[in-house]
């Protein structure tokens, strides 16, 4: 399996140590981003932008943009997915929370609830133990 595959793919398992590994990459590309971001003022970067041609530079933080949201969206769905498979479990499960917190909800109460019950699934996710040996979903992987 290819490592974009792995990274997007819907279909098989992802063990506990793949979940990890998957988790901290975003983070670490997160934390690139803000380093580099933070290097340069916001005058240097305005700066830097404009010296590119406005329309490029719009067109092209449109695109940087989503590219990012679509990359984002499809491993917040595809690595619970695969956990859960890993369990021997449907990944609807996964579709249903991200569906959930896109919700335009605006009650306090209730975004605490959601925001509560997705850091018990990540939890719950990052620490039960798959199956062992195949399952529906396949042979178990990192």
């Amino acid at each position: 399996m290819t490592f974009l595959r792995y990274l997007f793919s819907c279909k098989g398992r992802m063990g506990r140590k793949g979940f990890i590994f998957a988790q901290l990459s975003v983070l670490c590309v997160f934390l690139g981003l803000g380093w580099a971001l933070s290097v340069h003022s916001r005058e240097e970067l305005v700066g830097m932008l404009t010296n590119m041609g406005s329309e490029f530079a719009f067109l092209l933080g449109v695109a940087a943009l989503a590219f990012l949201v679509v990359g984002i969206w499809s491993a917040c769905i595809a690595w619970p997915m695969r956990r859960l498979h890993d369990m021997g479990k449907s990944g609807s499960w996964a579709v249903v929370l991200v569906v959930l917190s896109l919700l335009p909800i605006e009650e306090e109460l209730i975004l605490l609830a959601i925001s509560l019950i997705e850091v018990v699934f990540f939890l719950y996710l990052l620490f039960k133990k798959g199956q062992d040996g195949e399952n529906e979903y396949g042979l178990p992987q990192m």
